[in-house]
């Protein structure tokens, strides 16, 4: 997250969360999507072309990053940085955690 809370200062989001330990789980590779609602509810995104969305659910997304992980049964940290493409709005902006299997968590952020 910004490490002031300013809407005009900020130069990103940051967003670091950790994927349990999980021996039952399959290991390997993993699509992560993180989405970003801005306070008008629009997702922060480079594009709405289709690279640059996922289907969870049987429903098209929009997603502000991705990454891939290697997942190996162990606690994994991972960390996703939406670097601003245009001055944040104050206001509330819902962060969402997706893999193409599950909706992994939310979290939300007020900018003034």
């Amino acid at each position: 997250f910004p490490s002031h809370d300013r809407a005009s200062r900020a130069e990103q989001i940051r967003v670091c969360f950790d994927i349990a330990e999980n021996p039952v789980a399959r290991t390997g590779e993993y699509q992560i999507f993180l989405r970003i609602a801005a306070p008008d509810g629009r997702i922060l995104r480079l594009s709405d072309a289709d690279a640059h969305s996922f289907v969870h659910n049987n429903d098209t997304l929009q997603f502000s990053n991705q990454a891939t992980i290697n997942y190996q049964n162990k606690l994994t940290n991972v960390c996703m940085v939406w670097q601003r493409t245009e001055e944040f709005k104050p206001g509330t902006y819902l962060i969402s955690v997706y893999s193409h299997e599950a909706w992994l968590g939310e979290t939300a952020l007020s900018l003034r």
